[in-house]
């Protein structure tokens, strides 16, 4: 019996209007996701609170629906401690999703989902550029190659090994190089899973 696999990627837009890369050393971080505990809201606020006392000219970036009340009371607390750091931009779908990618520098995806698999969000961050900082969770380790970000496979160590990734590797760095990498790799991905969607097709044709 023969397998047909197709990867995520194919089903994800490229990014025509990519922003500059002049930002750094003004780092902006940012998360999207249904803001709750499983996706990893909890996480990205800790990392977000633990950068933004070290660093304030970086800033951190919200998108999503809050679909959790104590997610509610943890965003005010951070608005309210770091007003000129942190934006809450509400749910993004479309050109205001691609807007939103265009005007980070790194995507924060701790997610602790149990059944997450290969998630698009994180394709549509690296059509951007985007480097990923994420958990291992599902396909995550797979989709994020070397040089693109930091996976971490325990979520107990994600805040701390993060902020000293960030510190070292991105935080007062010019990341313009490493974008057009992480670009480059997203539409090869996204070929490669073209491909193999074809062969799909084909098959039930």
């Amino acid at each position: 019996m023969n397998f047909v696999v197709s990867g995520n990627a194919c089903f994800v837009a490229r990014n025509e209007q990519r922003a500059s890369y002049s930002r750094c050393p003004q780092i902006a971080l940012g998360h999207l996701s249904n803001l709750c505990a499983e996706k990893g809201f909890f996480l990205t606020a800790d990392l977000f609170e633990t950068l933004a006392k070290e660093f304030p000219s970086m800033t951190f970036k919200i998108a999503g629906p809050i679909v959790a009340p104590e997610v509610d009371v943890r965003l005010r607390e951070l608005l309210n401690q770091f007003p000129d750091q942190v934006a809450y931009v509400g749910a993004v779908y479309g050109r205001a999703k691609q807007e939103f990618f265009q005007t980070i520098d790194a995507f924060v995806f701790p997610t602790l989902y149990p059944l997450e698999a290969q998630p698009n969000v994180i394709y549509e961050a690296m059509a951007s550029g985007n480097l990923i900082l994420a958990t291992d969770r599902g396909c995550i380790a797979e989709m994020v190659p070397a040089g693109a970000g930091l996976v971490i496979a325990d979520p107990s160590k994600f805040t701390n090994e993060t902020a000293a990734f960030v510190r070292a590797n991105v935080q007062g760095r010019n990341l313009t190089a490493q974008k057009a990498e992480i670009i480059k790799h997203f539409e090869q991905e996204r070929l490669k899973a073209s491909s193999q969607f074809s062969t799909l097709l084909e098959l039930f044709a």
